[in-house]
C-alpha cells in the first residue's frame, strides 16, 4: 500500500505559512492579548509566545477571517490537499493572499482585499456581495495574469482595483463600475507597471479616476466606453496627482471615454508636471469646472502630447482653464486628422496652447477646429503671454465665436510669435476690445494659399490667399 508521510506535510505547511506570515512584520499592539476560542492565551509558559493554528481551511473567507483573529498558522484544503508527494510550496496565488491579509491585519476591517490570478474572469457582483471593495492585481506568479473583469451595467459598486508594483499583464473592464476610496483612484497603477486597459461594453469609475506612476505605462483599447467623474480639492482623471509626472500614456481605444473633473485644480488626461501622451484614435468629451483646470496636458510641466485620428469636445465653465496644453509647462504639440470642438465660459482661456510658457510650438494639419467661449481673456491658438510662439495650421477649417474684452485667435505681443496658416480656411466671429488686425501685424504672421473672412466687431474682414489678416 501507498505510504504517505503525514507529518512531514504538515510540518512543511507549517514552515511555509509561518515564513509567508512573519516575513510581514510585527504584530499589532493587541495582537499579544487575544484569546482563542478556547479561552486559552497567547502567552505560555514562562512569558513565550505561543503560536495559533487554524484547521480544515477551505476557503479564502475563512483564510481572511482567521488571519484577522490573529493566527499563525494555517492547515487546510485551501492552502494544500492531501497528497503522497511533499508539496514543497502552496500556490504562489494563495500565498500572495495569505501575504496580503495579513498586512492588511491591524487596519480596519472595512478594507477587504481580493487577490487576483487563480481566475481569469472575475465577477464585480460576486466580490461586493461577498463584502470586497479592493481588487489587489499582484505582480507575483499567478496562474492567470492578463484579467477579465465582469460588471453588470448601471450596478454602482464600492470596489477598486490595486495594481502593484512590476505588474505587467492585460486587464479588461466589461461594464464595470468602479469606486475612488480615501483619497485614492477607482485604478491605482504602481510603478514600473506595463498595463493594457481592454474596454467593453459601460464602464464607469466615480470618486476617482486613473493614476498612473511616472514610470509605468497605461494603454487604452477596445471599442467599450469610458466615464469618470471626481470632485476634490485638486483632481485628475487620467495620469497623475498635480505634484507628479504621470507615466506613459497611450489612447488606442474606438470608443467614448468622458471625463468630468469638479475642484480648485483639476486636469481631465495628464497630470501636474505632465508625461507622455500620445492619442490614436478615439472619441473624448471632457468636462471642466472648478477655478483652475486643464483638459489634455499638465499644470505645471513640460508637455509632448501627439493627437490624432480623433474626436475632442471640451466644454469648461472653470474661472481659468487651458482646453490642451499647459499652464505654466512648455509645449510642442501636434494635432492632426482630428476634429476639436471647444466650448469654453470663465474669466482666462486657452484652448489650444499655453498660458504662460516659456516656449510653445504648435502644430495643427488636416484638422477641423470649432471654438466658442465668453470671457475676459481669450487665447484660441497660442500663448497668453508673448513667450516664443511656433504655430503651424495647414490644411485646417477654424471656425470661432469669440466674446471677451481680450479675445483673439492667434495670441503675443511681438515678433517672437511666428505663425504660418496654409492652404486653410478661418472664419467666424469675435466681439472684442483687442485691435486684433493691429495685433496681428505685431506677430511675425503670414498666410497662404487660405481663406479668412471674419465679423470683428461688425466689421467684416474678408481675404483669399495671401491675406495677413487674423
Amino acid at each position: 500500500p501507498l505510504q504517505v508521510d503525514h507529518r512531514e506535510i504538515r510540518a512543511l505547511a507549517r514552515r511555509e505559512i509561518v515564513a509567508v506570515v512573519k516575513a510581514q512584520g510585527p504584530r499589532p499592539a493587541d495582537a499579544g492579548h487575544f484569546q482563542d476560542p478556547l479561552g486559552s492565551a497567547r502567552r505560555g509558559v514562562m512569558g513565550r509566545e505561543l503560536l495559533q493554528d487554524a484547521g480544515q481551511i477551505h476557503f479564502a473567507e475563512e483564510v481572511e477571517t482567521v488571519i484577522n483573529l490573529g493566527i499563525d498558522l494555517i492547515q487546510g484544503y485551501y492552502t494544500a490537499r492531501p497528497s503522497a508527494r511533499v508539496i514543497r510550496e502552496i500556490p504562489a496565488a494563495i500565498k500572495d493572499e495569505i501575504v496580503r491579509y495579513s498586512s492588511n491585519r491591524g487596519r480596519s476591517h472595512t478594507k477587504r482585499d481580493y487577490v487576483a490570478g487563480r481566475e481569469a474572469r472575475i465577477s464585480l457582483p460576486i466580490l461586493i456581495k461577498d463584502g470586497y471593495n479592493t481588487i489587489h492585481v499582484t505582480s507575483g506568479h499567478v496562474t492567470h495574469r492578463d484579467l477579465h473583469i465582469i460588471g453588470v451595467p448601471g450596478d454602482e459598486g464600492a470596489i477598486n482595483i490595486e495594481i502593484e508594483n512590476g505588474y505587467k499583464g492585460k486587464i479588461a473592464l466589461e461594464n464595470c463600475s468602479l469606486t475612488g476610496r480615501d483619497t485614492m483612484p477607482a485604478i491605482n497603477i504602481g510603478e514600473d507597471c506595463e498595463v493594457v486597459l481592454s474596454l467593453t461594453g459601460e464602464n464607469a469609475l466615480t470618486g476617482g479616476g486613473i493614476k498612473v506612476a511616472a514610470s509605468s505605462n497605461l494603454t487604452f483599447e477596445g471599442v467599450g466606453n469610458l466615464s469618470i467623474s471626481t470632485t476634490a480639492i485638486e483632481t485628475y482623471g487620467i495620469g497623475n496627482d498635480m505634484d507628479s509626472y504621470h507615466g506613459d500614456l497611450v489612447f488606442d481605444q474606438d470608443g467614448l471615454i468622458e471625463i468630468t473633473v469638479n475642484a480648485n485644480k483639476s486636469i481631465a488626461i495628464g497630470s501636474g508636471l505632465g508625461g507622455h501622451l500620445t492619442i490614436r484614435r478615439g472619441m473624448y468629451k471632457l468636462n471642466l469646472m472648478g477655478q483652475h483646470s486643464v483638459g489634455i496636458g499638465s499644470n505645471y510641466g513640460d508637455i509632448d502630447p501627439l493627437i490624432s485620428n480623433c474626436y475632442i469636445g471640451i466644454k469648461s465653465v472653470a474661472q481659468s482653464a487651458v482646453g490642451i496644453g499647459s499652464f505654466m509647462g512648455r509645449c510642442d504639440m501636434m494635432i492632426e486628422h482630428s476634429s476639436v470642438n471647444m466650448s469654453f465660459e470663465g474669466a482666462e482661456v486657452v484652448m489650444i496652447g499655453s498660458k504662460h510658457s516659456e516656449k510653445l510650438q504648435v502644430s495643427i494639419y488636416s484638422a477641423t477646429v470649432i471654438a466658442q467661449s465668453k470671457a475676459h481673456d481669450i487665447t484660441v491658438v497660442g500663448s497668453g503671454t508673448a513667450a516664443p510662439s511656433n504655430i503651424t495650421i495647414d490644411y485646417v477649417t477654424l471656425r470661432v465665436d469669440l466674446g471677451g474684452k481680450q479675445a483673439g485667435i492667434y495670441r503675443g505681443m511681438d515678433d517672437r510669435v511666428k505663425v504660418r496658416v496654409s492652404n486653410s480656411k478661418v472664419e467666424g466671429v469675435i466681439f472684442t476690445s483687442l485691435d486684433v488686425p493691429k495685433h496681428s501685424g505685431d506677430m511675425d504672421f503670414q498666410v497662404t494659399g487660405s481663406i479668412t473672412k471674419l465679423d470683428i466687431n461688425g466689421r467684416l474682414f474678408e481675404n483669399n490667399s495671401r491675406s495677413e489678416e487674423a
